[in-house]
């Protein structure tokens, strides 16, 4: 019987991927990178939920599943090979450091349209033939453009980041270019897996024939051992710590917790440009915490980033823009109360009892005093806690949110074939 074959369309890198790809060694550039005091080039991983969406994909032998992804770093102009069953196709997405820095300083491949991207991708797709394509993020278009020249396939949007809200675009994130061709792909594509209502709207608005799958998001589980001695009254944790992540808000709502608590502890965890890490430096010191907060940095593996989360009481992630973070999934999962801004989402995560401790959004004086109430209400922050846990554990499985994605992937391929035939029936006749 032929297996109906999907193409999943994304960006991502974790340790396995690494050990099968030839990938250069960053040695020379980054003394170069050191001497002018810019930051180094390094491996690491990023977009567990991506590694998640695949290592459940492994489960499913009905389908045959091929990974087709950009990756830095690449020896070769492309690489595939097959891990578990599953099919990797990857295109080297970089240059040297000059070049990279002249295409970044002239926008040359915006100009282009990321064509030779594009031709690369294209030509894996050609080979392989897909019944689908999934593309995981409509807002990278180094990868996501790809889509819009594909008339004969059907193509599934999974939503991640979107570009066109309007906190985004007051705030400043993403650029014209990005905004424009994340609306072209959704002017495009026909099927998308969201549940999330500004989203949904956005899409309606360009695409009146949108056909929403939603599905869920995978998180990556964490594995940890929780000490008993914190370290930390509070964490906060991001890939990387920016604005819309709230770490500004939480600086401000921090220091008036250090006024009543004056030894009280703060752990912020993640990436960070070096002039807004200046920025948050100064406003730090100007709120008179620079003893009470510690900068963890960047870690390369998500497990240690785990275990450091793990010594803190509390977790503090106040994400201005996303209807439900990951750190917010990830840090139920670990067990610790977990304070975010109010969303719909999280709306329905406490109808039924509470499982987050929720603030309105943007209200810095009700972060602070959810923060305090972390400190002064043991017993019920616990059982909030334990609460969280068992609800990430019981909505926000892995194997249950690819299961449906797959039932959705299947009702497109039908749905496609069955158009076809239409389309052929009409034309005999």
């Amino acid at each position: 019987m032929k297996k109906n074959k999907i193409v999943f369309l994304c960006h991502f890198s974790n340790s396995s991927i690494r050990s099968k790809l030839y990938l250069k060694d960053y040695c020379i550039t980054n003394r170069l990178l050191k001497f002018f005091n810019k930051k180094t080039k390094q491996y690491d991983d990023f977009a567990i939920w991506v590694s998640d969406y695949i290592k459940e994909f492994e489960k499913h032998s009905e389908y045959e599943f091929h990974v087709v992804a950009p990756h830095k770093g690449m020896k070769k102009s492309s690489q595939s090979f097959e891990i578990s069953g599953i099919c990797y196709h990857f295109i080297k997405c970089d240059g040297s450091y000059i070049i990279d820095f002249f295409k970044s300083h002239f926008r040359y491949e915006e100009k282009n349209n990321y064509s030779r991207n594009r031709r690369k991708i294209y030509s894996f797709l050609n080979s392989i033939s897909p019944d689908l394509i999934i593309l995981c993020g409509a807002e990278n278009p180094y990868y996501s453009a790809s889509v819009l020249g594909i008339n004969d396939i059907p193509i599934y949007v999974i939503t991640q980041t979107l570009l066109n809200d309007e906190k985004r675009i007051d705030m400043g994130i993403g650029t014209d270019y990005r905004r424009q061709k994340e609306i072209e792909v959704f002017k495009h594509a026909h099927f998308f897996c969201t549940s999330a209502e500004k989203t949904i709207k956005r899409i309606k608005e360009v695409n009146v024939n949108a056909i929403f799958l939603p599905a869920g998001f995978p998180t990556h589980r964490p594995v940890v051992t929780i000490p008993e001695k914190k370290d930390f009254d509070f964490v906060f944790f991001a890939r990387n710590v920016s604005k819309n992540k709230g770490i500004e808000d939480l600086l401000y709502a921090f220091a008036v917790v250090k006024k009543k608590y004056q030894y009280v502890q703060l752990n912020i965890i993640g990436g960070c440009n070096t002039d807004y890490k200046k920025k948050l430096d100064r406003d730090i010191e100007q709120l008179e915490i620079n003893k009470n907060v510690h900068f963890s940095g960047y870690f390369e593996q998500i497990s240690d980033v785990y275990n450091c989360i793990a010594k803190a009481r509390a977790v503090v992630v106040p994400g201005i823009t996303a209807v439900l973070n990951s750190t917010v999934r990830e840090a139920m999962f670990i067990g610790l109360p977990t304070i975010c801004y109010e969303t719909p989402a999280t709306i329905v995560i406490n109808k039924e009892r509470r499982s987050l401790i929720t603030v309105p959004m943007c209200d810095v004086k009700a972060l602070a005093k959810q923060m305090l109430f972390t400190i002064e209400q043991h017993e019920k922050v616990a059982d909030i806690a334990k609460n969280g846990k068992e609800y990430a554990e019981n909505f926000f499985s892995n194997e249950a949110i690819v299961n449906k994605l797959l039932a959705n992937c299947q009702k497109i391929i039908e749905k496609y074939i069955k158009d076809e035939e239409k389309s052929y029936s009409k034309r005999d006749s």
